[in-house]
């Protein structure tokens, strides 16, 4: 058992982060507290400045080149794609990189988001990742991207549907079947 510097409750020591430097080797702030300071918009903000900073952009390049984090990426990577679904997905990826590396069809970044207009970043597999679908792509942009996939079902996306709005959408904007597809 352990006090809280900050909310002052005594927690079980799983409730700490660990903490080498520190007598006891724990965090002297609960897991919960560190949570609520990390959150807020003042923190948040200043992590995003030191992230886009040259300084941040060069930590963060040297600590992908460790050992750890390409073991954990992998570790990472093996249990997503280990799944029928993860399998599927990558398998959509691959052959639109393959494609777009063939000349058979645009970069996604070449063409703007069919929901908001921005330059896209990312290609939507919009009706699922079965074989017969691969090209069945939108372009989006990432923010939209991640909207669409938190308003898709997880369980409907999986069979190649997804909320319907979503698809009739794509359907009336009239380039839901191999966007950026040269002719």
């Amino acid at each position: 058992m352990k006090q809280c510097t900050t909310c002052r409750s005594v927690k079980p020591v799983e409730g700490f982060h660990k903490n080498a430097s520190k007598r006891d080797g724990l965090q002297s702030q609960c897991k919960s507290c560190v949570a609520d300071y990390d959150s807020t918009p003042a923190v948040r903000a200043a992590k995003a400045a030191y992230n886009a900073s040259p300084a941040g952009k060069a930590y963060d390049a040297a600590y992908k080149k460790t050992p750890a984090r390409r073991e954990s990426q992998r570790k990472t990577d093996a249990k997503r794609y280990a799944t029928p679904e993860g399998k599927l997905k990558q398998q959509a990826r691959n052959a639109v990189r393959h494609a777009v590396q063939a000349g058979l069809l645009d970069r996604a970044s070449t063409l703007d988001c069919l929901h908001c207009g921005e330059p896209a970043q990312e290609w939507h597999h919009w009706f699922g990742y079965a074989k017969a679908f691969h090209f069945w792509i939108l372009p989006l942009c990432r923010r939209c991207h991640q909207k669409v996939h938190k308003i898709s079902t997880p369980s409907v996306h999986g069979r190649g549907l997804q909320d319907q709005s979503a698809v009739n959408s794509a359907h009336e904007c009239g380039s839901f079947v191999g966007a950026g597809v040269r002719p």
